[in-house]
């Protein structure tokens, strides 16, 4: 069948892989993530070497860049190549910001705001741009399928992260489940699932063998494994069936976890606008338990 191909701006390959997305199979959105996740550099690499990354073969390299428009891997890369010399030209440099910021109390103070205006912005950004659009929709189907358990998890860094998000899932779906990491041991948590059944892990840099050790475990039970992680990509993307990384940097010498809660946020809402009056419905009928929890008096009244 011939490949669907689309229209061409060069001005901007980012949203050029975003417009072809919806035509990609999975084999070509895992080189979209390298290219991401590379910030496009992955792109200057040889077709076998950015196939070997993605871990696909050189005629789905070229598949891949065929459905972005161009004729060859060699006009991809010279047009790749003019964008990164635009954007070497026209980045101003940090230190700029930062002329005098010693003078003062409130001048310090007034350098650390811009700085986090632009950090935050740039690293919410590039955590949206990296998002491909059927992948989140699959991601939303599955979560929305209320049906399945679902168990979320997340390291000693991002554990704080997973637990959010079991907070608002809770509300929005049925089933469920935060594997408490301080309780029984993590796989015997998952001791019961089976195919049907959903294992969402955070996995953001620090990468945990533990981690890897649920993701194994619930690829042998033929579980569905979705994966939040970093640019960098875990070592469980492998085993992974979705893959949604967010942008991680560090804010001065702070491990910033702003964009790990866009995720969250944005997928959270997905569901809630997927879901529709369902939502409603159990936060009412939520409601109404806690509202008969409080009228009982399970302890008598002093006289």
């Amino acid at each position: 069948m011939k490949a669907h191909k689309v229209k061409k701006d060069t001005s901007n390959l980012a949203i050029l892989i975003h417009q072809a997305s919806e035509n990609f199979t999975q084999a070509e959105r895992r080189i979209a993530q390298i290219l991401f996740a590379s910030d496009l550099m992955a792109g200057l690499e040889t077709v076998a070497k950015l196939g070997a990354k993605a871990k696909v073969s050189g005629p789905t390299v070229l598949r891949f860049v065929s459905k972005l428009g161009f004729t060859s891997f060699p006009e991809f890369q010279a047009c790749l190549r003019a964008e990164l010399y635009q954007k070497l030209i026209y980045t101003t440099p940090h230190d700029s910001d930062h002329i005098a910021d010693q003078i003062s109390d409130n001048q310090a103070m007034s350098s650390v705001l811009k700085e986090a205006d632009a950090f935050f912005e740039n690293c919410m950004h590039r955590t949206l741009q990296r998002v491909n659009a059927c992948e989140l929709e699959e991601v939303t189907e599955l979560l929305a399928d209320v049906s399945r358990n679902l168990y979320v998890v997340g390291g000693y860094f991002t554990s704080p992260i997973a637990e959010l998000f079991w907070y608002h899932l809770h509300k929005l779906r049925p089933r469920t489940h935060l594997i408490q990491t301080n309780a029984f041991k993590p796989h015997e948590q998952l001791s019961d699932t089976g195919r049907r059944d959903i294992l969402l892990l955070f996995d953001i840099c620090h990468y945990q063998e533990e981690i890897a050790i649920l993701a194994e475990q619930a690829h042998q039970k033929r579980s569905t494994v979705i994966l939040i992680t970093g640019p960098k990509l875990s070592p469980v993307s492998r085993l992974a069936h979705h893959v949604l990384t967010c942008d991680f940097a560090l804010f001065a010498s702070h491990e910033s976890l702003v964009p790990c809660l866009v995720m969250v946020e944005l997928l959270a809402v997905s569901l809630e606008k997927k879901l529709g009056p369902e939502v409603i419905l159990r936060q009412q009928d939520m409601q109404k338990e806690e509202q008969r929890s409080k009228a009982k008096h399970f302890f008598p009244r002093p006289a």
